[in-house]
């Protein structure tokens, strides 16, 4: 078999996903092979709704997690399902997402799966741009992300793209690792974006194929304002970080820009009043953890370098590659357990 498959990841957003399953179903033109959908469990309830509307649709290859185990490790699962069945491509999808006429075809033209692939994003049909480029600044753990409207070129070249929707092919896939799980929700579609770049695969914007984000959905009751996003966005940060492997100078130049952070917040927050706190504390509370991600992560280091001396290659620290499954203790010590929510992104 061969061509490219659809994956899906849900978790308790039934009508969302049956919007973005439905506007697949009737866009003009060419469409993907196959749709495979990964359900985090939430509830019994959304769970026998999401079969429903999957029975509905008798091609869909439908994989149940029995425990919300994010959105990174339901992603990996979906790929991996998908390529099993020998599909050479997969196509990384938000369940919150709508599609235009034709947006597959423009995305996978003259394409030959040395690359990674994104779509432009709307807001809304006709509506603003949510996202069309971005750049990612390792050392410093931000991304800027660009809602221009697109140039008139066919692609843009950039180093990072939204895990929203992302094009790429089996090989490139296999040769990333996939996400790594740990970081549960936010930021393992940036930390897949840097390995990208440090083995040389490109990451092309195509400029005319258009998809639409629903928004909201991705961080539940809220948007923008749920509290729980608030901690994974600071937590992984620094995961994300520690993963760069950045010198000490970067890491103290994270930790000096803390604060004025937490001013900038904090003053977001006040707009949506006696929740604001909560924002805030989760903010502080996620940087609390992310920080003692990294420096564990750096002492169990530091303390395996001064045993061995092994692991240097001309004064600076060699890791070995971490990619999806590789254990990180130290962050379930400080966590003391998984989340039990998960975004649509």
């Amino acid at each position: 078999m061969s061509g490219t498959a659809a994956v899906f990841v849900n978790y308790g957003h039934p009508s969302t996903l049956a919007t973005a399953l439905d506007s697949l179903d009737h866009v003009a033109g060419v469409r993907p092979d196959a749709v495979v959908v990964v359900d985090n469990l939430s509830t019994p309830a959304n769970r026998e709704l999401v079969r429903g509307l999957c029975e509905q649709r008798p091609a869909i290859d439908l994989v149940f997690l029995e425990e919300n185990l994010g959105f990174g490790t339901g992603m990996n699962r979906g790929v991996d399902r998908a390529l099993d069945r020998g599909f050479d491509n997969v196509l990384i999808l938000n369940s919150d997402l709508e599609f235009t006429d034709d947006w597959f075809e423009a995305l996978t033209a003259d394409w030959d799966g040395r690359s990674i692939r994104s779509p432009v994003i709307r807001r809304e049909a006709e509506g603003a741009w949510w996202w069309t480029s971005g750049v990612l600044h390792p050392n410093l753990a931000t991304a800027k992300n660009s809602a221009d409207p697109p140039p008139a070129s066919q692609f843009t070249k950039t180093n990072m793209a939204t895990g929203c929707a992302l094009l790429v092919s089996g090989p490139v896939w296999k040769s990333l690792g996939g996400f790594y799980e740990r970081f549960f929700m936010y930021w393992e579609d940036l930390d897949w974006c840097r390995r990208a770049a440090e083995l040389g695969t490109p990451i092309e914007v195509c400029n005319r194929s258009q998809v639409i984000h629903a928004g909201g959905a991705s961080s539940g009751e809220g948007g923008w304002a749920a509290p729980r996003m608030y901690f994974f966005s600071a937590r992984n940060r620094w995961l994300f970080l520690e993963r760069a492997n950045v010198s000490v100078f970067w890491v103290l130049v994270n930790v000096a820009m803390v604060v004025p952070r937490t001013v900038h917040l904090s003053a977001r927050a006040r707009r949506v009043g006696p929740l604001g706190r909560s924002i805030v504390f989760n903010y502080l509370r996620g940087t609390a953890a992310g920080i003692g991600i990294l420096l564990g992560s750096r002492r169990a280091h530091e303390t395996s370098s001064v045993m061995g001396r092994k692991g240097t290659r001309g004064g600076r620290r060699v890791r070995p590659a971490r990619t999806r499954d590789t254990p990180a203790s130290v962050i379930d010590i400080v966590e003391g357990g998984r989340s039990d929510e998960l975004p649509l992104r």
